[in-house]
């Protein structure tokens, strides 16, 4: 669903500038390159220690080291950007705090002028939820999103564009067939699993 919303953030701006947070190894630049972005590789160094045992960088894509509960990334990512900006953070939020987490927004709304910002959330109830159910030893979520309007404070430059529940469509449809009938029924009886789960285009 991201990668949906990556695609349609190129189709109107194919020579614009996408940055991936927390990029790991993803694979997003070889699927949806168009032979016109710049696209920009952000992690913590021994994460891009390891992914450059795999990729590349080249004249279009650059993987950065640095760590976005910090601001000095800003200076190495604000030369390379070209046109329009997409920050991408998937998967990735859940593990700051929520100071860090506006403070990072406020950092983008500052430096990066008319940028968009993709990222997913759970809600309150369901980030306790997961946490019972976190495999990894000391790897606590912390980050969560009961209203999308708690991401817009009175006088903030940035907009909720728009927010992807659980099971919208259409970017849900043909994903998870098994899950359709939870989706359906479980939206109907009880409202709030549709925000369970979100994926947020924050614009300013």
């Amino acid at each position: 669903m991201i990668d949906q919303l990556v695609i349609e953030f190129l189709s109107e701006h194919p020579d614009g500038t996408v940055v991936e947070f927390g990029v790991g190894l993803d694979t997003r630049f070889d699927r949806l390159d168009n032979g016109q972005v710049t696209w920009i590789e952000l992690d913590l160094p021994h994460v891009i220690d390891l992914r450059e045992q795999f990729f590349e960088s080249t004249g279009r894509r650059q993987m950065l080291r640095g760590s976005i509960a910090e601001s000095d990334w800003i200076d190495l990512v604000l030369p390379l950007v070209k046109g329009p900006t997409l920050f991408v953070a998937e998967g990735v939020l859940y593990f700051i705090t929520r100071d860090q987490v506006h403070g990072l927004i406020e950092n983008l709304v500052s430096r990066f002028a008319g940028a968009s910002f993709v990222f997913d959330a759970q809600s309150p109830w369901f980030l306790r939820f997961s946490n019972l159910k976190q495999p990894v030893p000391n790897a606590q979520m912390k980050f969560s999103v009961g209203s999308v309007r708690e991401l817009c404070p009175p006088n903030s430059k940035q907009r909720v564009h728009r927010w992807i529940g659980y099971g919208d469509s259409p970017y849900y449809n043909g994903k998870m067939q098994r899950l359709s009938p939870v989706k359906y029924w479980g939206r109907r009886l009880c409202p709030p699993v549709r925000s369970m789960f979100k994926i947020i285009d924050l614009r300013w």
